[in-house]
């Protein structure tokens, strides 16, 4: 099986997003039956060799001198048109009447060109990767703790402003938004602090990886990382 997916290739997944934007073209002509099945279907397996050449590519490097794991602007670019691909996939999920594919499939297959053209670049050392992910790291985690927090407080007015509401008080000079502007708002602090944290948590193991050669799973900072993640992540599906 590995064998079989070592010879993935870049071209894989990017004729894959390709063969999704000509399937997104054929709308211009009309109602076409099933086309956004096989939108779906494509992009799931476009996203599969994408996510499959990544991985396969870190393992390659690991054990290989002083060579950083994922610290090469190539890597870099890869990894931001996956998660472009996957916003893409989740947004297509949730409205596919729309026309979002003529925005971001550009977009993904542009950086997996930028991951070609950039590749001769010479990466990064572990040290100088270790560096960048802890910076990617913290940043992360701080956005997303900064995103419960704003989350928390949009919440706690909306109880107060909906207390203020049966009391019939909404209306005094001392007001809060409206209930409408804070569930929205806090529903956009979850999806953007479960984004943040999922980064954070990413970026954790693979400056682990560089800087140790091993991820400590069961160490205090770690466990913390997948924990926060953990509370996040249920909020976001309450």
């Amino acid at each position: 099986m590995l064998a079989i997916l070592s010879k993935i290739t870049v071209t894989c997944f990017f004729a894959s997003y390709i063969v999704v934007l000509v399937l997104e073209l054929l709308r211009l002509l009309g109602k076409i039956p099933g086309r956004g099945l096989l939108v779906i279907v494509m992009m799931s397996l476009g996203l599969f060799a994408h996510t499959t050449y990544l991985v396969l590519r870190t393992m390659d490097v690991v054990g290989r001198g002083d060579r950083g794991l994922m610290a090469s602007w190539s890597e870099w670019s890869l990894l931001l048109a996956l998660g472009m691909a996957i916003c893409f996939l989740i947004f297509y999920l949730r409205r596919p009447d729309t026309i979002i594919s003529f925005y971001f499939l550009p977009v993904i297959l542009g950086l997996i060109g930028l991951s070609v053209a950039v590749r001769p670049m010479a990466p990064f050392s572990r040290s100088e990767a270790a560096e960048v992910w802890l910076s990617i790291h913290a940043f992360a985690m701080a956005t997303g703790a900064g995103a419960v927090l704003i989350g928390f407080l949009a919440g706690v007015m909306y109880l107060a402003q909906s207390s203020r509401l049966k009391r019939k008080r909404a209306g005094s000079t001392l007001r809060l938004p409206t209930l409408e502007t804070l569930a929205r708002l806090n529903r956009r602090c979850l999806i953007v602090s479960t984004t943040a944290v999922a980064i954070g948590v990413v970026a954790g193991v693979v400056m682990n990886l560089n800087r140790w050669g091993h991820v400590g799973w069961t160490e205090g900072g770690t466990l913390l990382s997948f924990s926060t993640f953990g509370m996040v992540d249920r909020g976001n599906v309450c």
